[in-house]
């Protein structure tokens, strides 16, 4: 180890000659500065970066991972190229404390297994909530090697945060961050896409002439194939899209300018500042782009970070950008500590990214799909609104150099959203009952009428049982010389008829009557009948081919009610109860029950027995 050490520090001596420092930052807390060595005669930013952190003091314990992601936001707006870092750590004179490797599409984590700080070795980071910047200190001499720059190339001053964890139900950001978990919420889950690749029926793509891809949201027309792209100070990115700072013009065949578009082009697309160097994954139906930010899988959380389109511009507005929390944890808004916390977790990864806003709004939804749903923005019984969980808006402050935003000037939609389903479940309690009472008063009105039609039968059993008795029979009328319905069903016709008839036995599969007249009976299936007095309510016909002992059509009845009779001539029917049950085909029927059905209706107005 010894050796390696000893040949390191040799090998960086001796090229130290032959190559120059740019000093990038300095930071007070932990007594370091931070140079990047490069070769005589070159610009200092390029996509390999050699980073060195001499140290005034014996370093502390983790120094390196709390430095990397302030210097990876540092990097980003300094020099948007870089991909990867090799680092190493000495005093000021030169002894080495330890080196390894770091890459940009880790956001800056340290690489596993690279050698760390002698003093501070440290696998994982722990969130340090953040306090305000401190003054920027003012430079140290520099070592003789180092480039002269201007005052726009000094060394940044970094953001200094004590060490002290706050309490919060969600999980620590972990500046290491690997690639992020992708997991499912609520039937949605990120698919990561390319955004020079995504399919968006909104986007033209064209080439300049140097072969670069801007997707432009101009439509094809008629015209479309006279129209040529050249751009201005943009170049191309390894996969082929437009990237950089400049403008394009579409122009017609005829030399004629048809659109012209300006700003920052980032894989193709057109921002109206730098994007950020997120994994993108997609657009919302309203095109505004979506990258993602920061995923939980704890807690089922996603931070989305969305920027605006504005069609007008036909450009994507990443200077008002938005936070989209997307999670089915809808208990992390029902207290501010934890509203607080997930609120934390996601300014610490914009400042780890070196994503810099004045201000954003932030919206926590457990639904991603119908919470952006637009056919529900009017929806009287499911809005999409009932999809959201928290609303607020989220301020830098430059002086403080801290994040911070207001409960009372937020909106807590989980709480709205419980509200509602309580109200709505009071109504649909209320909805039932009324139904409920509905139908009770209904049944009442038919127990009522079904009460007076039985007081009737009972005074007039008393008064004229025998009228009572023949008011039940209702036979085939017969008018010789005149229409009849004993001439209707000689011509084919059908009568109702109401009889109290004598079964004497069967004829096939039929039952003969040999009272009030000949004929035969059949019965419905599932009702057994024998030799007897029956009271039969049907329809009536006459057989055209078969005649009774008058030489006349036999007559057959196709029964509907069958109610056997107890005496001869079914006198019973001359029983109030037993013509109730027998009217209402219902055999069970009790003026009792029909009370108990009023008393039920309108509890206030009690039915007696009678």
């Amino acid at each position: 180890m010894k050796r390696s050490i000893f040949l390191l520090t040799a090998l960086t001596a001796s090229l130290a000659a032959h190559a120059d420092s740019y000093r990038l930052a300095y930071s007070k807390t932990e007594n370091v500065e931070v140079f990047i060595d490069h070769a005589s005669g070159q610009a200092w930013c390029s996509p390999d970066l050699a980073l060195r952190f001499v140290y005034g003091s014996e370093p502390a314990k983790g120094s390196i991972e709390r430095l990397m992601p302030k210097l990876g936001g540092l990097l980003a707006s300094q020099c948007s190229e870089a991909t990867r870092i090799h680092w190493q750590s000495t005093d000021t004179q030169g002894k080495l404390y330890g080196h390894g490797d770091t890459a940009k599409a880790s956001a800056w984590a340290l690489t596993s297994g690279a050698a760390t700080d002698v003093t501070a070795p440290a696998s994982v980071i722990e969130k340090s909530p953040a306090l305000p910047q401190e003054a920027t200190v003012a430079a140290q001499p520099q070592p003789p090697t180092t480039e002269e720059h201007s005052i726009a190339n000094a060394p940044a001053a970094l953001p200094e945060e004590p060490d002290k964890e706050a309490a919060m139900p969600v999980s620590a950001v972990n500046t290491q961050q690997a690639a992020l978990p992708i997991f499912e919420v609520s039937g949605w889950r990120p698919e990561l896409a390319h955004e020079g690749r995504i399919k968006a029926d909104f986007l033209t793509d064209f080439r300049d002439q140097q072969g670069c891809v801007f997707r432009l949201p101009a439509q094809q027309d008629a015209n479309a194939h006279y129209l040529s792209a050249q751009s201005k100070g943009i170049g191309c990115s390894a996969d082929g899209f437009a990237e950089g700072n400049g403008k394009i013009s579409l122009v017609r065949s005829d030399g004629k300018k048809q659109s012209e578009y300006k700003g920052f082009f980032h894989k193709g697309l057109l921002f109206n500042s730098k994007a950020p160097d997120l994994p993108f994954i997609g657009f919302d139906n309203e095109h505004n782009g979506l990258y993602l930010l920061d995923s939980d899988a704890d807690n089922k959380l996603y931070v989305i970070w969305q920027i605006p389109y504005q069609s007008y511009f036909g450009a994507w507005n990443a200077q008002h950008p938005n936070a989209l929390i997307v999670t089915e944890n809808k208990e992390l808004f029902r207290q501010l500590s934890s509203i607080q916390a997930v609120i934390d977790r996601t300014t610490q990864h914009l400042d780890q990214m070196g994503i810099r806003a004045a201000s954003f709004d932030l919206l926590a939804v457990r639904d991603l799909k119908k919470a952006t749903e637009k056919s529900l923005a009017w929806n009287t019984h499911e809005r999409r609104e009932d999809y959201w969980l928290y609303q607020t808006s989220i301020s830098y402050n430059k002086r403080g150099g801290f994040w911070h935003f207001n409960p009372n000037h937020s909106t807590n939609y989980l709480f709205r959203w419980e509200e509602r389903q309580a109200r709505r479940q009071a109504e649909v309690e209320a909805a039932r009952k009324r139904e409920m009472q509905h139908r009770l008063e209904q049944a009442g009105y038919e127990a009522q009428r079904q009460l007076i039609k039985y007081e009737e039968l009972r005074r007039e059993a008393l008064e004229h049982p025998a009228q009572l008795v023949a008011r039940q029979v209702n036979d085939v009328s017969y008018r010789p010389g005149a229409n009849s319905g004993y001439s209707s069903m000689m011509q084919g016709g059908s009568a109702k008829v109401s009889l109290i008839a004598h079964l004497d036995g069967k004829s096939g599969e039929s039952w003969r009557l040999d009272y009030p007249y000949e004929a035969e009976l059949s019965v419905p299936d599932g009702i057994a009948v024998d030799e007897g007095w029956y009271f039969i309510q049907g329809k009536e016909t006459l057989d055209s081919e078969k005649q009774d002992e008058q030489d006349l059509p036999l007559a057959r009845i196709e029964a509907a009610t069958v109610m056997a009779c107890k005496n001869k001539g079914c006198g019973e029917l001359s029983d109030p109860l037993t013509l109730m049950r027998l009217a209402l085909n219902d055999p069970q029927w009790s003026p009792d029950e029909a009370r108990e059905t009023v008393n039920k209706a309108w509890p206030g107005k009690q039915q007696e027995s009678r």
